[in-house]
């Protein structure tokens, strides 16, 4: 069997089957998701492909991530999320782009990943990023992307983060941080992209401070009512530069949805 330029493994994939693909140095993409688990000896047999550059993955062990990083042309890895027990340590490949990973990662596998010069964008939903490690974070020279959705985040973190001369989209939704906190990222004048859905309503006054935004996202949960439509309205007109919008939870009439349309390129859930 003749491994394609994009190889899906099946559920039941064996280690000893990817060792009798022809053609497998010409691999640039494996797609794992299908797999219970993304485990050590599948990533020891694929790091070794030298066009192997993305992976996507389902649950993964950290020994997994450790082991295919050292595939010499990887530049994403995508995962739904990483075990509990143990840490990511070194990381070895210096071509990682973007790295992705859905649940479980601490702040210690920040501490991993910001070793890694070449990283543009971290997806981390869910994960845990203290203070210490978001400085570390904070001084990747390269870092224009993080999403911190849902993770374990404190304004003391996001003040960290706003030492960052490179990031601009950040995603903060559904976090523990406060209008103190998104008011520190007035000192980030790069900053382009912002996420603040379903964080405390007092957010929303922070937003002026950030007049270099061109996209932002907020609003609230489906049941929730303590923004008010008008004071989105008004915080969105004080943006000069803004360009996309998602309002998601945010109650609009329909000529209210037809002025931002006309103005914006518009997400309105």
């Amino acid at each position: 069997m003749a491994a394609p330029y994009e190889l899906t493994l099946g559920a039941k994939t064996h280690p000893k089957q990817l060792q009798r693909l022809d053609g497998k140095e010409l691999t640039r993409v494996v797609d794992a998701t299908d797999l219970q688990l993304f485990h050590l000896g599948i990533a020891r047999e694929i790091a070794g492909w030298p066009e192997l550059e993305t992976v996507y993955a389902g649950e993964t062990t950290r020994a997994a991530v450790r082991a295919v990083s050292k595939a010499a042309n990887l530049r994403e890895f995508n995962s739904f999320g990483v075990l509990a027990h143990g840490a990511l340590g070194q990381l070895t490949s210096g071509c990682l782009r973007c790295f992705r990973c859905d649940s479980g990662l601490t702040s210690p596998d920040f501490r991993s990943l910001s070793r890694c010069a070449a990283l543009e964008s971290i997806g981390a939903q869910n994960g845990h990023l203290s203070q210490a490690a978001a400085a570390e974070v904070a001084a990747m020279p390269n870092l224009s992307h993080l999403d911190l959705e849902g993770a374990w985040l404190t304004d003391a973190a996001v003040a960290e983060l706003a030492q960052s001369r490179s990031l601009e989209s950040l995603y903060i939704c559904r976090t523990q941080v406060t209008a103190e906190g998104v008011r520190n990222l007035a000192r980030m004048p790069q900053l382009r992209e912002l996420d603040v859905w379903a964080l405390e309503p007092r957010v929303i006054d922070a937003l002026v401070e950030l007049p270099g935004l061109e996209a932002i996202t907020l609003g609230q949960f489906e049941d929730a009512d303590a923004l008010t439509t008008a004071r989105v309205l008004e915080v969105l007109e004080a943006l000069p530069k803004l360009k996309r919008v998602w309002l998601d939870g945010v109650r609009l009439n329909e000529a209210q949805r037809a002025d931002l349309e006309a103005r914006f390129t518009c997400q309105l859930t």
